[in-house]
């Protein structure tokens, strides 16, 4: 058995398996959980205790059979948290979320070092919602998440993305 520790100030353990880029991510891991990771650089001192304890806030935008996710952290800016659970499929990772816990974890993107984490659950009807949801992605033949996400992020900001949301029901 193969165990991470994730230490703040710290390299983040699992910084080959994220984006490279700067920015917001869902990412799953095969014991079948989600964490979200927000990469940037500069975090800052106020980013920081936003990111540990501010209220966080969930929308999706939901076309069809395709969702993204939005989290806003007490006063930070919205943020977009795009998801194809197709992909894990493809590469024979096998998809199943057993757990309700997401990590959040905040990393300098240039150091790569932990800055923040922090434990939340989801409710059982914002966890069920989401399993739904990629469960029929994963099924469908015709599912083209790359398409519909750059489409729907054509003529929006991220601001304008967590108006159109719908708000989930679960707060922390």
């Amino acid at each position: 058995m193969n165990v991470q520790t994730f230490a703040v100030g710290e390299t983040f353990p699992l910084i080959d398996s994220i984006s490279r880029g700067e920015g917001t991510a869902l990412n799953y891991v095969s014991d079948a959980s989600l964490f979200i990771t927000v990469k940037w650089s500069n975090i800052t001192s106020k980013e920081k205790k936003e990111l540990k304890n501010g209220v966080i806030r969930f929308r999706y935008v939901k076309e069809g059979e395709y969702l993204l996710l939005l989290m806003r952290i007490g006063t930070l800016p919205p943020m977009e948290f795009p998801f194809d659970p197709t992909i894990y499929v493809r590469k024979g990772i096998p998809f199943s979320i057993l757990s309700n816990a997401i990590n959040i974890f905040a990393i300098e993107h240039i150091s790569s070092k932990l800055l923040v984490k922090r434990l939340i659950g989801m409710g059982e009807n914002f966890s069920n919602f989401l399993t739904e949801t990629w469960e029929k992605n994963i099924a469908s033949k015709d599912f083209t998440y790359d398409r519909w996400l750059n489409n729907l992020i054509k003529g929006h900001t991220t601001n304008d993305l967590w108006n159109k949301g719908t708000p989930i029901d679960w707060q922390n």
